[in-house]
């Protein structure tokens, strides 16, 4: 693809037509309006696995089957929290590998901190070698969030698919993207992000989809480990999309509503009873009983009373 942004050279340019692409999109693509954005707290779920920047095509093409979509309301994720977190959510736990949801940045947005519970793994689990926290990191958190708060719902929110593109490390180094804080908020890095790069023609955009995609591959794969520990309705979703060349734009511009950007999985993986604390009881205790009938019984038989 021939890019007019590397041939004209005006980053100046880029931005207003972004601005005009606004305006296009709210005329092209009036489905995708934030009139018709689920507001993910009020939908019937027990886990949301929060999969950053995936695209809806990637996921269902990595399935091979058209998968339930639904709007989102940001095309990128601290306009997607500001649609989705107004309110209170005090029976979430949010497992936070992305910064823009965590504790210090969310009471910077929202005065509070409207969930039960933030796991702050963008802060213990962040790698910087790979400029990003790493899916293990949050599979872990959950896990262990899963065991701790029985009875609450979680959102589990990997940082993968977006960039990084950890699977390539020649696509990490160029990436500067957006570097880990040390005041335990966000530091945006005035350099070149991948999709830029990409938008200058750096590096070819078949690779950096490569790289994309892998980075939906590495996830799922966590995500495969975190369902094992799963019980109840478990979704899987994301806060956005990304533009990769598409209209003449690239990543994910603030307030762009495009079907590459807001139109989001809404796949149920995962439908089986949900195992609370109230039930894990009433489990254990109806395991008792049976262990002291079958005692009681073994015991009669060896008196030859029975």
């Amino acid at each position: 693809m021939v890019n007019p942004w590397k041939r004209l050279g005006w980053e100046g340019l880029y931005r207003n037509y972004i601005r005009f692409l606004r305006r296009y999109a709210r005329l092209r693509y009036r489905k995708f309006s934030k009139a018709n954005a689920v507001k993910v707290v009020e939908e019937e779920w027990d886990h949301l696995i929060l999969l950053d920047a995936c695209r809806y095509d990637m996921y269902s093409d990595r399935l091979e089957m058209d998968v339930p979509w639904k709007v989102s309301g940001g095309s990128e994720t601290q306009e997607w929290s500001e649609w989705n977190f107004g309110g209170k959510c005090k029976d979430i736990v949010y497992i936070a590998g992305n910064p823009h949801l965590a504790t210090t940045h969310l009471k910077r947005t929202f005065g509070r901190v409207p969930f039960h519970k933030v796991i702050d793994v963008w802060d213990f689990g962040w790698s910087a070698d790979l400029k990003t926290v790493p899916p293990e990191e949050v599979t872990l958190a959950a896990i262990e969030a899963l065991n701790r708060y029985p009875d609450k719902r979680l959102i589990v929110h990997y940082n993968q698919p977006h960039h990084p593109f950890i699977a390539d490390a020649e696509l990490v180094r160029v990436d500067a993207g957006t570097f880990h804080s040390v005041d335990d908020a966000l530091e945006e890095v005035d350099k070149k992000g991948i999709w830029k790069v990409a938008k200058e023609g750096a590096v070819p955009m078949d690779r950096v989809w490569s790289g994309y995609t892998k980075n939906l591959d590495l996830v799922m794969g966590e995500v495969d480990k975190l369902l094992e520990h799963m019980t109840g309705k478990v979704i899987a979703t994301a806060d956005h999309g990304n533009h990769a060349g598409e209209l003449m734009a690239f990543g994910h511009p603030h307030n762009l509503r495009t079907p590459y950007l807001v139109k989001v999985p809404w796949h149920v993986i995962k439908d089986v009873p949900r195992m609370t604390s109230e039930r894990v009881a009433k489990e254990d205790t109806g395991k008792l009983e049976t262990e002291h009938i079958s005692d009681t019984i073994r015991a009669l038989k060896s008196d030859g009373r029975i």
